[in-house]
């Protein structure tokens, strides 16, 4: 039974060692991935007036089990070298932004990331 005792006294703070180094590891790896430079993606950006606005009802919206229905907002945009581009956006966005409204229209990967006056883009 003294042996016994020896060992767990032994091995307890064995646990605790490598538990603290097990730690230690995971948060050195953690902190050099934090320090590594976070890639923004590339936004492109021209300047344009907003021409239309309109709200769409998308049926059965894909990857949902359930029937169901959501509103779509949609901007159209005349660009400065004439060309209509039209985005659904947030509907916050939607709500704030009018007909005739001139701005920069910020997108990325073609997708659109942003409309204002350019200083929060």
């Amino acid at each position: 039974m003294g042996l016994f005792l020896i060992l767990i006294f032994l091995s307890v703070p064995a646990l605790v060692i490598g538990h603290y180094i097990s730690l230690h590891k995971k948060n050195k790896i953690l902190l050099e991935e934090m320090n590594q430079p976070v890639e923004l993606p590339d936004v492109d950006s021209v300047y344009a007036t907003v021409v239309k606005k309109d709200v769409a009802m998308e049926k059965n919206v894909p990857g949902k089990v359930v029937r169901t229905h959501k509103l779509v907002y949609c901007v159209q945009f005349l660009t400065e070298d004439n060309q209509r581009i039209e985005y659904s956006v947030p509907e916050e966005l939607y709500d704030y932004i009018y007909i005739g409204q001139k701005g920069v229209l910020a997108t990325v990967d073609g997708e659109f990331f942003d409309f204002g006056d350019g200083e929060e883009i």
